[in-house]
């Protein structure tokens, strides 16, 4: 399949200067336990597990590279308030679903680039699946990237993505659109339990489980054109603001991953994905990374602190 790069908007001059920093590997340092977020949210703060938890480094930047090198980057934190949305389709249309980033409606921010917190004994339990997302901006792709949509959805046919704290995982290392094979892309996604040796431990690539391997994207590429050949009105608005969008891959579901264990998915074109386990987290792999370690956490369903717009969720 041919994909059209007449939707370009060149990216090395579409950021704003006072944005884009350098990355080196010193950008990445590894995160103490002090600093993992405590604030209030729908799940509790990280206190509530009980294995040894995996201490991911911290993302202070997301690097975006051009088939290999490094072409530019952005703060971490700038990315996590872009507005975000879920693509499905919908009979021969294709739905979007706002992801609430915070902002307005008593809702948190839920991104996160290490972390996914799932509320204990929430029911039903969250679903997961992979997913294949976007950058996009004034209704044109600038980026591609790995993505996991995570999602809730309750008896009375009520979806949320959102349900707290760190519950929308982002990757860390984006593809630039104009300089990746988008036809020869695959995904990849891996995970393993907590390390026996404790959070910081020299890991062992066996010790990986694969998940889903070197399946194309290119049916949710189509699908992505399609629509950004006529964007919504969701995503086209020319407000100089970027966007994320998320394209779940169907037949991809898999199951929560052991508490205190660590899922990593891949966007590459690299044809033995298995050989980038060999990295440690935080090295950059010439493609699309997202790694995320899951944790346990307390639903807050009897907090007092509980904000009003998760109430009907964790309604008991």
């Amino acid at each position: 399949m041919k994909f059209p790069r007449n939707l370009l908007v060149v990216i090395s001059t579409g950021f704003p200067l006072s944005i884009v920093e350098s990355w080196t590997p010193s950008n990445r340092t590894p995160q103490s336990s002090s600093t993992i977020a405590t604030e209030t949210g729908a799940c509790s703060t990280a206190d509530d597990v009980s294995p040894p938890q995996e201490i991911l480094p911290p993302v202070s930047v997301v690097t975006i590279l051009n088939g290999g090198s490094t072409l530019q980057s952005l703060p971490a934190g700038y990315v996590t308030s872009f507005p975000h949305l879920v693509m499905t389709r919908d009979g021969s249309d294709f739905k979007m679903s706002d992801i609430p980033t915070g902002g307005g409606g008593g809702f948190v921010n839920p991104h996160s680039f290490t972390d996914l917190w799932i509320p204990d004994s929430m029911d039903p339990p969250p679903a997961m699946r992979l997913a294949l997302s976007a950058l996009v901006k004034d209704g044109q792709l600038r980026c591609v990237l790995p993505g996991i949509d995570s999602f809730v959805t309750t008896a009375g046919g009520t979806t949320w993505h959102n349900w707290g704290l760190n519950s929308v995982p982002l990757a860390s290392e984006w593809l630039d659109y104009a300089y990746v094979p988008l036809d020869q892309l695959r995904i990849s996604a891996y995970a393993r339990g907590p390390s026996p040796d404790g959070p910081g431990a020299d890991i062992d690539p066996a010790t990986w489980k694969p998940l889903l391997e070197g399946l194309s994207v290119e049916r949710a590429l189509g699908s992505l054109f399609s629509v950004l050949s006529d964007p919504p009105p969701e995503i086209a608005a020319a407000d100089g603001g970027f966007r994320l969008l998320t394209i779940p891959l169907p037949e991809t579901s898999f199951e929560s991953v052991e508490n205190g264990g660590v899922v990593r998915v891949y966007l590459s074109e690299y044809p033995e994905p298995r050989k980038l386990l060999d990295l440690k987290s935080g090295e950059a792999c010439g493609g699309g990374f997202l790694e995320v370690a899951v944790r346990v956490v307390a639903s807050g369903t009897d907090s007092n602190y509980l904000p009003d717009a998760y109430r009907p969720l964790f309604a008991k």
